[in-house]
């Protein structure tokens, strides 16, 4: 008797403790598990002309005006993407130096630069050296066809067409490629012709003891539309 006693009051346990779980069971919150991703062409891989290096060469000091800018002028380079198929891309930059560019440069630059599309070229002593615009001489080339439009987007997806002379944003925001009416050329090879435009602070702002290195840097990346 007492066994069956026992046995049973252990039943009856297991039926409270039941009673107790399920309304919290049925109470219970929700999850949900997405799983994403993209399928994309194999890599392509950019290429600057002259690996990366735009160099102005030695500036004797004594040539720089004490109160004004010195405008360096204008040297070329290239971005090259090579893909292994046909695919559509685009590019951005990004100033590794953004925060040192001199405004005021704006004087020799063009004055209708805005603060994005000046470049630093890094600090002396707390001054920035001077400042540097990054442009698309022309539209890029797809496959050796010259494109008629330069298309520019802030998401990447919304394309339209960028007007007049093309300065590149060092922020990043924005993104640019070649094609006509919104649709980017698709290609296994495209040449990005850049121009490098440079302009040094005033004298009287800088250290005149010492070397002065201009240390401009920005990073273009691919983007895939």
């Amino acid at each position: 008797m007492c066994v069956h006693v026992k046995a049973r009051r252990r039943l009856l346990s297991g039926v409270v403790l039941c009673s107790l779980a399920c309304p919290l069971l049925a109470q219970a919150q929700s999850a949900v598990l997405r799983v994403t991703g993209r399928i994309v062409p194999g890599s392509c891989v950019p290429e600057l002309t002259g690996g990366g290096n735009v160099d102005f060469g030695d500036i004797p000091a004594t040539t720089l005006p004490r109160t004004g800018y010195t405008d360096l002028g204008t040297r070329q380079t290239a971005l090259k993407v090579q893909c292994p198929l046909p695919t559509t891309t685009a590019i951005r930059i990004t100033d590794e130096h953004a925060g040192t560019q001199v405004d005021a440069a704006r004087a020799v630059l063009g004055s209708t630069l805005a603060t994005s599309q000046l470049f630093g070229l890094g600090r002396a002593e707390g001054a920035g050296v001077g400042a540097y615009p990054v442009r698309l001489t022309t539209p890029a080339t797809v496959d050796g066809k010259a494109q008629p439009q330069t298309l520019v987007s802030p998401d990447g997806k919304q394309w339209a067409t960028a007007q007049g002379t093309v300065y590149l944003d060092g922020s990043g925001a924005q993104a640019y490629a070649a094609g006509q009416r919104a649709a980017i050329a698709r290609g296994k090879t495209m040449l990005y012709p850049l121009t490098v435009h440079a302009a040094l602070n005033r004298a009287d702002a800088l250290p005149q003891d010492k070397v002065i290195g201009l240390a401009g840097q920005a990073t273009l990346e691919l983007v895939y539309p």
